[in-house]
């Protein structure tokens, strides 16, 4: 990816630009990377920060100027060359009157003499007045042949470090399982992943690398890396939507490739609370074998304009970087609800996120499959919805009894007790109207009553403790209903044939 990027650059340069914005955290990549376009388009390089002065990496030689305002009178004194600025956003270019004019001219001077100015950060800082002037260049997380070269050289150190040639040497699916488990990491986040794996298990351990990764991932703030051990079978009921899954297990496959398949781009899984979303979601990436990230729109927002497109940009270039990949946004409609009043509520910061996700769902052609889910999805944009946007939407109701059977069972099952010592369909019947977490919150209660009275569970304690639930279908009945009408009228039933109004609209199966 890193040559992609070096001819992007050197496109822009060729074209005329005069100023660029390179966001990343990968410094020293960033700067090699930047070295190369200079030295293929013919231009002199001279690299800035307040703490070493402008430095000329060619000749090795140093000019001690670290204050931003004397670096801007230097600048007239260059010609045909790439000026990079580390760390500028760090000063007060929105407010400080002086800086911000001065920045703007010397990039309109720089142009005159053949200069270009890269702004180099890991996090952009644009303000209003050089939108016009600077392009943002995304700078893409290291490719798997990028990775390999890390993985390389950390081998060569390990050996050099004394460690036995049997715990480096990797077999070719060893080797695709280390880097695949890297994917989505910096070379310096997959460097010292593959080192603490050599010391800490004695080898390269994509199990330990993976772990790592998910650490990583989750100290950015923009993406959760989940390991799910919950498979389909935890799930009780949802026939259509397991018989959906189970169709398109292989298709992020090569052979699935080769036969003219495209990649899934998404599911929308719509319902009641409890009903099983959040865990359908869970199953599918522990049943097709891939990693699971959860994006939280609430995260992505920030205070700063052009910050919460900006981070939405960066965690999508982080899923992808990890691709093939699930990417769980959870409970969606509390993170785009907003669009279509966000001019008045937000300043157009939800409608411009959800302008730059839906503008990545229509034209992303990385291995990124969306599951979205949302409870009340009459507060989803209705462009959202639109088909393209998702292979298929799934309306997920409250379980039938022979779907309660399956889930009570399931639930016994899990804390230790053979479900066939309890009557299950009566306990089914009991419950009509409970959703998935209720019923196991039932058989938790029950267990809770057991313990305390020092003796097993009994079908009497699972009783007692359904009598004394009030379901979400009763306690909000009103609202319960208007989200069971939405689904039944407007998407494909996950579970079983569903009733509406003017007769049984049945199940599509394929």
């Amino acid at each position: 990816m890193s040559q992609t990027f070096i001819e992007q650059v050197r496109n822009y340069i060729r074209a005329g630009y005069p100023a660029l914005y390179l966001v990343t955290h990968e410094e020293t990549r960033g700067l090699r990377d930047l070295q190369e376009v200079a030295k293929q388009t013919k231009l002199s390089i001279r690299i800035w920060s307040c703490t070493e002065g402008l430095a000329d990496p060619d000749s090795g030689t140093t000019e001690d100027i670290r204050d931003p305002y004397a670096l801007l009178q230097a600048l007239g004194g260059l010609s045909e060359t790439l000026i990079v600025l580390r760390d500028l956003h760090l000063f007060p270019i929105e407010t400080d009157p002086l800086l911000n004019r001065g920045v703007r001219e010397a990039i309109l001077a720089g142009k005159r003499r053949g200069n270009v100015i890269c702004f180099l950060s890991p996090r952009q800082v644009l303000p209003p007045e050089w939108e016009k002037l600077v392009v943002v260049v995304p700078y893409p997380l290291p490719d798997r042949e990028t990775l390999g070269v890390v993985l390389d050289g950390v081998i060569e150190s390990a050996k050099e470090s004394g460690v036995s040639a049997k715990a480096l040497k990797l077999k070719p699916e060893e080797r695709d399982q280390v880097i695949e488990a890297a994917k989505g990491l910096t070379c310096d986040e997959a460097e010292s992943a593959f080192a603490l794996s050599l010391a800490e298990v004695g080898k390269l351990d994509a199990a330990v690398i993976a772990r790592e990764k998910a650490t990583g991932i989750a100290k950015g703030g923009l993406l959760e890396f989940f390991q799910s051990e919950v498979g389909l079978e935890s799930v009780g009921g949802l026939g259509n939507l397991k018989k959906w899954l189970e169709r398109r297990k292989a298709s992020f496959s090569r052979k699935a490739r080769e036969f003219g398949l495209p990649a899934p781009r998404g599911l929308l899984l719509v319902g009641l609370p409890g009903c099983g979303k959040s865990l359908s979601a869970k199953a599918v990436a522990k049943a097709w074998q891939l990693p699971l990230m959860k994006c939280d729109f609430g995260r992505l927002m920030g205070s700063l304009v052009g910050q919460s497109e900006e981070q939405l940009r960066r965690a999508i270039a982080t899923a992808e970087a990890c691709a093939p990949v699930i990417l769980w946004c959870d409970e969606i409609e509390k993170g785009l609800s907003g669009g279509a009043s966000s001019g008045v509520s937000d300043g157009g910061t939800t409608a411009r996120v959800l302008g730059t996700f839906l503008s990545w769902m229509q034209e992303k052609t990385a291995p990124v499959m969306i599951l979205a889910t949302a409870n009340d999805v009459s507060r989803l944009p209705p462009e959202l919805l639109r088909k393209g946007r998702f292979d298929e939407i799934f309306t997920l109701d409250l379980p039938n009894q022979e779907e309660r059977v399956e889930i009570l069972k399931i639930h016994i099952a899990k804390r230790g007790r053979d479900p066939k010592k309890f009557p299950l369909t009566v306990l089914a019947d009991l419950t009509d109207g409970f959703n998935g977490s209720e019923l196991e919150e039932a058989v938790i209660s029950g267990l809770y009553e057991a313990f305390h009275a020092g003796r097993d569970l009994s079908e009497k304690d699972l009783v007692s403790a359904i009598q004394e639930t009030v379901p979400l279908s009763v306690t909000m009945r009103e609202k319960v209903e208007a989200i069971r009408e939405w689904g039944r009228a407007r998407a494909r039933p996950a579970a079983g044939p569903v009733r509406q109004k003017g007769g049984l609209r049945k199940a599509q199966l394929n």
